[in-house]
């Protein structure tokens, strides 16, 4: 505290001019006008305090530094109010910390900065607080500089260290970040751990800013978008290292369609978790637009652009439809086509030898209608013997027709979709579908007699398709096994 009895001159119009030294030559900084007191200590003459203050067009009170030093011992400690961040204000922090915090690009003002030095030998040395209120920042640590706006937090400096806690967004995701800083160099070590908490993702990001650019990468393949928190921690380990990466993030009410097999997901919860050295899928699970169930698990490693990728895809309940064409490669929706011979099947249709469950509802309502007209005739006193007697004959066709086989191609199943990538440049993805042929109904393009199967398993490779055991029944009886294999040509 200053004491009540001191001894000082007020100051009126002064100007400062603050400077640094860089290889022996002095370098002024931008001069500062001020009017304030410098007071001595009344007994410790080599103390002495001093309370200043910016001079402002219009007399308005501006930036004020207030604090003290110590001839004797060398030490000074100083609070600034008021605060902006253009260069006259910049020049009254210290050189280092100055050139550290110009790396942050800061925009606007801070309520509080204070520093101090101390001899070092009594451990105190240089210490700093920086407090920041709505400002904006660039956080120049990760592989690419991450502009913040509306950061509110602090910075604690001792020496060469700094712990920070910050809060603030990045576009309109909001982000915490809490941690330290070992020296003001551009590579000097550094652990942060940034959480970003419940934020949405839109159809079209810009931006997934708490992640590295590596997983922003993978991501993209995804198209993810849902609701998303994110905990990553961001960190080198000695001075000049590799920036290392480790963490997660989890999904909720989201949406999928990974570009390797585009099959829309939606429902979508899980966690994906990441370092340098690999990208988890831990098993997203989700539920496709028809229905299906589907899980998602592999890995990715390591985690750049010429990545070795093994993911695998289970859909339970699937649908053998279009939107399932559409998601498979080209060769898999041949081999599956051969299979669920369309042509064959609108034949045996027109031909009278099979119906579709939707015709057999729709004879079913007809032959409802035509019985009840029956009846209400049959109650009259003088039915329409013509109107009778057409009236059974059309029943007695319908009734015919109805015993024909009911068989829809196709079905629901179980398909597994294998999806691999050696690592290296150029490399190509494969992908191998196994499909479970239980309970399918089937047409064979080259052999068209309809069939249910009964068991085995249909696995398509870019080369090569395997016919695993696959068991059928006739729609009259009979029973079948069919196994084998087929080249493909992948081209």
């Amino acid at each position: 505290d200053v004491p009540d009895r001191r001894r000082g001159v007020l100051l009126r119009g002064w100007v400062i001019q603050a400077g640094r030294y860089a290889q022996g030559i002095y370098l002024p900084e931008a001069p500062l006008r001020i009017n304030g007191t410098l007071t001595q200590h009344p007994t410790h003459l080599h103390e002495y305090f001093f309370a200043l203050r910016q001079d402002q067009a219009g007399g308005q009170p501006g930036p004020a530094i207030t604090g003290g030093f110590d001839l004797r011992h060398l030490t000074v400690h100083a609070k600034l109010g008021q605060f902006t961040l253009d260069p006259q204000h910049g020049s009254l922090l210290p050189h280092e910390l100055r050139q550290w915090w110009d790396r942050f690009q800061p925009q606007g003002s801070l309520p509080v900065v204070s520093f101090s030095y101390d001899d070092p030998a009594a451990g105190a040395g240089f210490r700093a607080h920086i407090s920041v209120e709505g400002v904006n920042l660039t956080l120049p640590y990760g592989e690419a500089p991450t502009g913040m706006t509306d950061v509110s937090g602090t910075f604690d400096i001792h020496n060469q260290r700094v712990e920070t806690s910050l809060s603030g967004y990045f576009e309109d995701m909001q982000y915490h970040i809490d941690g330290r800083i070992d020296g003001f160099s551009r590579d000097a070590p550094f652990v942060l751990t940034v959480r970003a908490p419940a934020f949405h993702l839109p159809a079209e990001p810009r931006y997934l800013l708490a992640l590295p650019p590596f997983v922003q990468r993978q991501f993209a393949k995804l198209s993810p978008t849902g609701t998303f928190d994110a905990d990553v921690t961001i960190r080198r380990d000695g001075t000049g290292e590799e920036i290392r990466y480790d963490g997660t993030v989890k999904l909720t009410d989201g949406t999928l369609l990974y570009e390797k097999f585009a099959y829309p997901l939606q429902d979508v919860e899980g966690t994906i978790r990441f370092d340098n050295e690999e990208i988890n899928i831990d098993q997203l699970s989700a539920r496709g637009e028809t229905g299906a169930v589907v899980l998602i698990t592999g890995v990715i490693t390591p985690p750049g652009k010429d990545s070795a990728v093994s993911l695998t895809i289970t859909a339970e309940d699937l649908p053998i439809d279009s939107v399932l064409y559409d998601a498979m490669p080209s060769y898999a929706v041949k081999v599956i086509e051969a299979f669920g011979d369309k042509a064959a099947y609108a034949r045996l249709i027109d031909e009278g030898l099979l119906q579709s469950r939707a015709q057999y509802d729709d004879r079913a309502a007809q032959l409802d209608a035509w019985t009840a007209q029956r009846e209400q005739l049959a109650a009259e006193a003088a039915p329409d013997a013509q109107l009778v007697e057409e009236l059974d004959r059309q029943i007695e066709q319908m009734r015919f027709e109805m015993t024909q086989p009911v068989f829809d191609i196709g079905g629901t199943t179980k398909v597994t979709a294998d999806v691999n990538r050696p690592y290296g440049p150029g490399r190509r993805y494969d992908i191998t579908t196994t499909i479970d042929m239980t309970g399918l109904n089937m047409i064979f393009r080259h052999w068209p007699y309809p069939m249910r199967l009964t068991g085995g398993e249909l696995v398509v490779e870019p080369d090569l398709v395997e016919v695993r055991e696959v068991t059928a029944t006739g729609l009259r009886g009979g029973e079948g096994r069919l196994t084998g294999k087929v080249l493909l040509d992948r081209d």
